[in-house]
């Protein structure tokens, strides 16, 4: 069960750092994809997974192929 829970935190880590790149904040992403901010960061703490469609719109939102944060 800990990999599980590393490769969450992992992708979360992934995407903060490259919303970070984009220098976006939460608020901009989460504005845009639309999702709350808090939900958002939890994500990026590794707090919770995501589904795949989510995933996707964050990655067409930081305008990365979504296989990055993997």
């Amino acid at each position: 069960m800990r990999g599980q829970e590393d490769f969450i935190v992992q992708v979360g880590k992934n995407i903060r750092n490259i919303r970070k790149l984009r220098s976006m904040t939460i608020g901009d992403v989460a504005e845009k994809i639309p999702m709350k901010e808090y939900a958002l960061n939890r994500i990026e703490l590794g707090y919770c997974s995501c589904n795949l469609s989510t995933l996707k719109r964050i990655a067409d939102c930081l305008e990365v192929d979504i296989k990055i944060f993997l």
